[in-house]
């Protein structure tokens, strides 16, 4: 009760101060719009401003020399505009965590939290679609969003506090639920003998001569005692982890995860510091596309490392928990029931303590989406500019202003108020529009998401001025790219939907290249052929951003499996039987009578091949997956490169991840079964998850020995990789043809890319077909029946002194375990039958086709 009572008042004070930490804010200083001299400059091209006048600041605040070729640095607003646009009718260009807003009948750049006196209100913001130049819409909007005192979300004290919390809180929950554990291993007396269960027998006259010598050795080393209780040598963790053996791998599994959340929080609380938005999340790089990519690509890579290593780690933890002791065995034996040694099992899973399945579950559940979580903290935002597709006779600066303002008011299909004929002339004018060849001219506008170009005049001889200078294309839509293409104006000759299939002839006869083009109505069309094009260029503005409310869940993520992982090593007093090792090390010392009496069975001294090992279930099982996956993903390429559009990629990633656990539980399979039957062979030392004694060899990583498992490390480390570079988290920001931003049509979707997905598919099979090879063409070493993972089998396998059959009870020799063994035909019979059993002494091999016990 006293411990109950402690355990509460740590849990309240942990509490608390979590609280107290997340209380922490400074003191609330309301930012005002920064106020500055405004200077008029008359523009004659400004048709909508009094006087042609519009607004020009000549100041020294942020954006003073920093705006594009024909932008303005806006005064009072820290933002730039185009010159004949509004200032502030371009949110985007407002300082980090500020939005453009109706302040006091004035268009200011206020903070995003609200303008001053209008914090409690809903404040309206300025629409990206605006109705004129002019004008601009207020759009009430409700959000909820978590920010700091200065509107630019969560403070540096939150996100530590928040981080901090959740490692107070874990810790606490972590000791009461290890609080009977804890109090066991601190009050541990490392001088109490372990005294084992049961009865020993004496070894029979016949066999006490043969067995003395070993005998002997056996009391002057370390008893090799593997039943369930205390081990004197883990009677204290240094102990435990100089000693080596799984209790070591578990603790090195416990610092990889320790360190891993050492890298989350450190990244965590740098980003919120130094990269932290107001809508929660930070951008880390902004520039070139392509930049942006491959700093997203590393990212990624060094993401998936580290998912792939506490993964790993907690594999091993889940391992240790659902491996069976000898209680475990002995209570399953006797209903009849065999459980699995070596393997990572469902079946053990409800015969272990309810403690241990608990935890077991935790990590299986903090393991399932963790590497989909990880990936998506990391993702890329583009930014797609929407544009106008004009044919022409002469580009916009042959033509007079009034020449351009008729055309205008003739073409009604713009579709975009702000974006005149002659702004577009300005900005030619400026230098921002580009020739490009027709097969460049392709090339660059082939895309779903335009980040380099933007609205673009197709330069024809056959458009004839006296319908019209211009004539009407196209324009991309963003809503319909589900649809269609973007570029679907490129095939009007094909007439085709979907253009990509004929993209490939059209740029073999790309000085062919036709368009079609409206004038002043839906039926005066003219056909033109492209000579060459003059496209808008724009600035690339994609950035690699992260989100913080996934990073958080990483982060509290890695405490509960680092939590698990460390009181799992601190506290687990029972020797698990992790190796066939382990569990003929038990048996030849511990003998089961009830096994010795299994069905005879006829030795065939021709070996097997290595897929026979595994079940025809779990085959057939393996290449449904496989061929799924296949077909799903051929399907998916197929319908992607027909319609360019994503579909959904996320039944066929899961198939590969299922087949990456499937694969990893045969190969463990094989490479067991393969260690078995190399016993009938030489006299060997067994491979013991323990620290060994005597002749006893270290295990590998479990079942795998190195040859296998690091290949298979890597492979999973670069198929995760390669996934998510297939599919992905992707964001994306509009801008309309004149350039303003159209949040309304942000959004976020799953990206997916063709060469990843080809690449996934190309490593995941290489992976199938070499594991597949080496099942179908590589046998055995020896004719030895193989158990696979049964326990009941390894226990038939281990009776080396099965002579007393008037009494039938079994000989225990201690240390056998220790030392070299071999399996073959031993000196004794039982019922007159042969007996093939692992033994220290001398054996021979069965009869090719002779029935044994």
């Amino acid at each position: 009760m006293k411990r109950s009572r402690r355990h509460t008042l740590y849990l309240k004070k942990g509490l608390t101060f979590a609280k107290a930490i997340l209380g922490i804010s400074t003191p609330h200083h309301e930012p005002q719009p920064i106020a500055s001299t405004r200077h008029v400059q008359t523009d004659p091209l400004r048709p909508d401003s009094p006087g042609g006048l519009i607004d020009r600041a000549y100041d020294d605040h942020a954006c003073a020399g920093k705006c594009p070729t024909g932008w303005k640095c806006c005064a009072g607003t820290e933002g730039c505009a185009p010159l004949n646009g509004d200032c502030c009718a371009w949110g985007d260009y407002c300082i980090s965590g500020h939005k453009c807003r109706i302040w006091q009948g004035q268009k200011a750049c206020c903070p995003s939290s609200g303008c001053p006196g209008e914090r409690n209100s809903s404040t309206p913001t300025l629409s990206p679609h605006a109705s004129s130049p002019g004008t601009a819409t207020a759009v009430h909007s409700t959000s909820i969003d978590v920010k700091g005192s200065d509107g630019s979300g969560l403070s540096a004290g939150a996100i530590t506090g928040i981080v901090v919390g959740v490692l107070a809180v874990t810790l606490v929950i972590v000791s009461f639920v290890f609080r009977k554990k804890l109090l066991r291993f601190v009050k541990r007396d490392p001088k109490r003998e372990n005294t084992p269960s049961g009865t020993v027998h004496q070894v029979p006259e016949l066999l006490a001569e043969d067995s003395s010598q070993y005998l002997s050795q056996s009391e002057n080393s370390h008893s090799a005692n593997y039943d369930r209780g205390t081990d004197p040598k883990t009677n204290s963790l240094m102990k435990a982890v100089r000693g080596g053996g799984w209790r070591t791998t578990l603790y090195i599994g416990s610092i990889i995860s320790i360190f891993v959340l050492a890298l989350n929080i450190a990244f965590t609380v740098w980003a919120a510091v130094h990269h932290q938005s107001a809508d929660g999340n930070g951008v880390l790089f902004e520039g070139h596309c392509q930049t942006a990519r491959n700093v997203n690509t590393g990212l990624h890579l060094v993401i998936n490392v580290l998912a792939t290593l506490l993964l790993g780690a907690s594999n091993y933890g889940m391992q240790c928990l659902s491996a069976p002791t000898r209680k475990d065995l002995d209570r399953a034996h006797k209903d009849g029931r065999s459980l699995d040694i070596g393997v990572l099992s469902m079946r053990n899973l409800l015969q272990i303590p309810r403690r241990m399945f608990v935890l077991w579950i935790i990590l299986a559940f903090t393991s399932l989406p963790f590497h989909l979580l990880y990936n998506s903290t990391i993702y890329l935002t583009l930014n797609s500019y929407e544009y106008v597709v004009l044919a022409g006779k002469e580009s916009f600066s042959h033509f007079s202003v009034e020449t351009l303002r008729q055309a205008y008011e003739d073409l009604p299909w713009m579709g975009e108020d702000a974006l005149t004929f002659e702004t577009l002339r300005r900005l030619e004018l400026n230098g921002d529009f580009r020739r490009l060849e027709i097969t460049d001219c392709i090339d660059k506008y082939e895309v779903d998401f335009q980040s380099a170009f933007s609205n673009v005049l197709l330069i024809s001889e056959d458009v004839d001025p006296g319908n019209g200078i211009f004539a009407f294309v196209s324009r991309s839509d963003l809503y319909q790219t589900h649809k269609v293409n973007p570029w679907g104006w490129l095939c009007m000759s094909t007439n085709e939907i979907y253009c990509e299939p004929h993209l490939e002839k059209i740029r073999e006869h790309s000085e062919n290249l036709t368009v079609r083009g409206y004038h002043t109505s839906y039926t005066d069309i003219d056909t033109f052929r492209v000579d060459y094009c003059l496209a808008q260029e724009v600035p690339e503005k994609c950035r690699v951003e992260y989100s913080l409310s996934l990073l958080i869940t990483i982060v509290i993520f890695n405490v509960i499996k680092a939590g698990v992982l460390w009181g799992t090593t601190l506290t687990t007093d029972n020797t698990p039987l992790l190796t066939i090792g382990d569990a003929i090390a038990e048996f030849l010392e511990q003998p089961e009578s009830s096994t010795l009496t299994c069905d005879q069975w006829k030795f065939y001294q021709a070996p097997k091949m290595w897929h026979t090992v595994v079940s025809k279930r779990r085959w057939i099982l393996y290449f449904l997956l496989y061929c799924g996956c296949i077909t799903t993903s051929i399907g998916l390429l197929i319908y992607a490169f027909h319609s360019d559009k994503v579909g959904s990629w996320t039944a066929a990633m899961k198939m590969g991840l299922v087949i990456y656990f499937v694969s990893n539980g045969i190969l463990t399979a094989m490479a067991q079964a393969n260690e078995w039957s190399q016993y009938a062979l030489s006299r060997k030392g067994l491979r013991v998850s323990a620290a060994p004694k005597g002749s006893q060899r270290s295990t590998y990583f479990l079942s795998l020995p190195y040859r296998y498992s690091v290949p298979f490390l890597a492979f999973s480390i670069i198929i995760h990789w390669l996934i998510s570079e297939s599919l992905f988290l992707i964001a994306v920001e509009v801008y309309s043809p004149s350039l303003s931003r159209v949040e309304v049509l942000d959004f976020k979707t799953c990206g997916y890319s063709p060469v990843g997905v080809v690449s996934t598919l190309a490593v995941g099979s290489f992976m199938v077909f070499c594991l597949t090879g080496m099942a179908w063409f590589r046998p055995f070493r020896s004719g030895i029946p193989i158990p696979g993972s049964s326990s009941l089998a390894i226990s038939a396998a281990c009776h080396p002194y099965p002579s007393d059959e008037a009494s039938g009870q079994m000989q225990e020799v201690r240390g056998i375990g220790a030392r070299k063994l071999q399996w073959g035909v031993i000196a004794s019979r039982y019922h007159g039958v042969e007996h093939c059993s692992f033994s220290d002494q001398d054996v021979t091999l069965p009869v090719d086709q002779r029935f044994y016990k």
